[in-house]
């Protein structure tokens, strides 16, 4: 019997949870590191959500990153995935550190703690600019 090959963008999509074009596609096999691994044909690993956006979009621009908009280092939708600066991404992720419910004792979050996954950048900065604070 002859063995069907796949494109290796088959092969990708196939470990792909693709719901709607504004929800997280989340990788579904496993991987040793809180971002997925995609195998090439060449036996090469590299990161998913970057192979991702460099198959749906184009090349990342040299010296930046790629920052999860919704947080989840798992999400391979383009749409989620912004080419930003090394720096601006930390910024964001302790932003993101910053915004986190508290969880009380039991290890759950309070309900009224619960935060729309995107976060409005421009409202943090507003924030720190009247606290004085950085986050």
């Amino acid at each position: 019997m002859a063995r069907t090959t796949q494109t290796i963008e088959e092969r990708f999509l196939a470990r792909v949870d693709q719901c709607g074009p504004d929800e997280c596609w989340l990788w579904i096999t496993t991987s040793t590191s809180a971002y997925g691994t995609f195998r090439l044909d060449s036996g090469r690993y590299v990161v998913a959500h970057r192979f991702a956006y460099e198959l749906l979009v184009g090349p990342i621009p040299d010296g930046l990153t790629l920052d999860h908009l919704c947080r989840k280092t798992r999400c391979v939708n383009p749409a989620h995935l912004e080419p930003v600066t090394h720096s601006e991404n930390s910024r964001r992720s302790a932003v993101a550190l910053w915004r986190r419910p508290q969880q009380n004792r039991t290890g759950a979050a309070p309900r009224a703690a619960a935060r729309s996954p995107v976060f409005d950048w421009a409202e943090v900065e507003q924030w720190a600019k009247t606290t004085g604070r950085i986050p």
